[in-house]
């Protein structure tokens, strides 16, 4: 699962960096990659196995992260970000 995930994410992050005239252009992320990084399980890598998810490492989490930002930094934020904060959401529900 773990290396699913890595795959995932650098595959959307390559195609976000063949789009980054449309995330420029709108200031964002475009709404079809976040949703496919979400469906992808990328804003729960860091989400325990006993709470439902994969359990990946902080050092897989940051592998992903970095590899995915030699592709598309700003992609690359918004999905290490969200994974680290529904982590601290849910430690600290």
């Amino acid at each position: 699962m773990a290396h699913e995930l890595h795959d995932i994410a650098v595959s959307l992050a390559k195609e976000a960096d063949a789009r980054r005239q449309e995330l420029v252009g709108a200031r964002c992320i475009p709404p079809d990659l976040f949703k496919r990084a979400s469906d992808g399980g990328l804003f729960r890598q860091l989400v325990a196995r006993q709470l439902g998810g994969p359990g990946r490492t902080p050092a897989e989490w940051f592998a992903t992260g970095v590899d995915m930002a030699e592709w598309e930094p700003s992609f690359a934020w918004v999905v290490t970000q969200g994974a680290g904060d529904m982590a601290t959401y849910l430690a600290a529900g």
